[in-house]
């Protein structure tokens, strides 16, 4: 029986995390991003254009964004990361080495679309979590949508090896959107201030 969209989410955290390199050959649909711009009509503006950094984090460098094609969201990222969509998932990530091993190198964000989702608690409550994983729940917005996000750190039961990440629930045009930002916990702190960013970032259209 083929898998649903929405069983598809119900997996552990950590599944989430794997999915990123568990595609046949994940490399071949990466692919560096066209750069969107406030001259494409109805693009939302590159950050180095336009956009305001978040309250409270400090980017640099050149922002571009990249509009998905059948997951109907803009994500904005630092040019020279790659962007990837396949089926009803997004990826970018920092670098195509970070999505070459058996496990996530580097800093990444992931999002993906469902169905029959019926509210961000729902939605988030497929990400099977264990209490002493989770670090942080709150209110807060995605795309302009109420939202729920949850922190947690992970260890991978592969190598041992922790995680941290964030993920963010929210419901926009009939369908539910989850948002992973993740990063190992070594990068952390390097990584932290452009996944919080890309997730501020995230548009829908």
């Amino acid at each position: 029986m083929k898998p649903s969209k929405q069983m598809k989410l119900s997996m552990s955290l950590w599944a989430v995390l794997l999915a990123l390199v568990l595609a046949c050959d994940p490399l071949s649909w990466l692919q560096q991003p066209t750069p969107v711009g406030p001259g494409t009509p109805s693009a939302v503006p590159s950050v180095s254009a336009s956009v305001t950094p978040p309250a409270g984090i400090t980017v640099t460098g050149d922002w571009i964004t990249q509009r998905g094609s059948t997951v109907r969201v803009a994500v904005t990222f630092p040019r020279g990361w790659v962007f990837a969509e396949k089926g009803t998932r997004i990826t970018v990530a920092s670098s195509a080495e970070a999505l070459a091993g058996a496990e996530l190198e580097g800093p990444a964000l992931v999002v993906s679309q469902a169905d029959a989702v019926t509210s961000p608690d729902d939605l988030l409550a497929q990400v099977k979590l264990q209490p002493n994983e989770i670090t942080r729940r709150e209110d807060t917005t995605l795309g302009g949508e109420s939202a729920r996000l949850v922190e947690a750190k992970v260890i991978s039961p592969v190598s041992a090896r922790g995680y941290r990440m964030i993920v963010v629930a929210a419901l926009h045009g009939g369908k539910g959107y989850l948002v992973t930002a993740s990063t190992p916990l070594e990068q952390w702190d390097k990584s932290q201030a452009n996944l919080l960013a890309m997730i501020k970032y995230i548009a829908f259209y």
